[in-house]
């Protein structure tokens, strides 16, 4: 693989990505149907940190529940550590302690297991990053993740996978969408 030139983000995104999807290839082989662009150690370690809070992250439905309430419970304490009312802004703290890209990587996975998507890249708020796709509904899911974390409760993690997921479904003429929420779980 040619090197790119270190000026071009972009150039060095696509590079990042593709030495990524070569080990994560040669790790994980698609008979086992994991190509998430992340490493699994760092998954399996956002999964713990997970458990520590009480979340359960185990790919299933419930998990992008689970995503907001572990989102939910950092700021919290970030509120309590800091001194600040409930609703004050601590995304800036929180982006600070979790692995961002690793549980997007996880919700990205939600749409891989529960509506049939594939991992691919589309350009986001910061070039080119990885993406789930299935047909032409297609989901960033480390930039929902970061938003989720930046923006607060208004971007809600199980609403948007209950939408985008079901929209997956339908553009695809999937008659069953019973893995799919029709509305987030708490």
């Amino acid at each position: 693989m040619v090197e790119p030139d270190h000026n071009d983000e972009e150039a060095l995104m696509r590079a990042a990505f593709a030495r990524n999807r070569e080990q994560l290839e040669g790790r994980f082989p698609a008979a086992s149907g994991w190509a998430a662009p992340i490493a699994r150690k760092r998954l399996e370690a956002a999964i713990a940190e997970a458990a520590k809070h009480q979340v359960v992250l185990d790919y299933s439905v419930a998990s992008a529940s689970g995503l907001n309430r572990l989102i939910e419970s950092w700021e919290h304490m970030a509120r309590v550590a800091l001194d600040l009312e409930d609703d004050a802004w601590v995304g800036d703290h929180v982006a600070g302690v979790l692995d961002i890209s690793a549980l997007g990587a996880i919700y990205g996975e939600l749409f891989v297991r529960h509506a049939g998507a594939a991992w691919t890249e589309a350009v986001g708020e910061n070039g080119l990053e990885p993406a789930v796709a299935r047909g032409a509904v297609v989901v960033l899911p480390i930039d929902t993740v970061r938003r989720r974390v930046f923006d607060g409760r208004q971007v809600d993690l199980a609403s948007i996978f209950a939408r985008e997921a079901a929209a997956m479904c339908k553009e695809a003429g999937q008659a069953d969408q019973s893995n799919v929420p029709d509305r987030p779980r708490n």
